[in-house]
């Protein structure tokens, strides 16, 4: 997780690809895939850093889709 904080790049890029578009899969409205549940309950480094991840995520979809935000998150 480091790693990919770390990289020097936005965080709308970060959210959409690699790491996080696979830990935030769900919340697209999307099935809720098993590694979901490795990550935010049995993953004991990553899983307290979750709300912060969520709500990044949140932020990250409102800037990419001003007009829709809201409606179906």
């Amino acid at each position: 997780m480091f790693l990919n904080d770390a990289l020097p790049m936005p965080l709308e890029a970060k959210y959409r690809t690699g790491l996080y578009a696979l830990v935030t899969f769900s919340l697209n409205g999307r099935a809720f895939p098993p590694w979901e549940t490795w990550i935010k309950h049995m993953n004991h480094a990553l899983a307290p850093r979750w709300p912060q991840i969520e709500a990044d995520f949140r932020t990250v979809l409102k800037n990419l889709h001003p007009d829709q935000f809201g409606q179906a998150l």
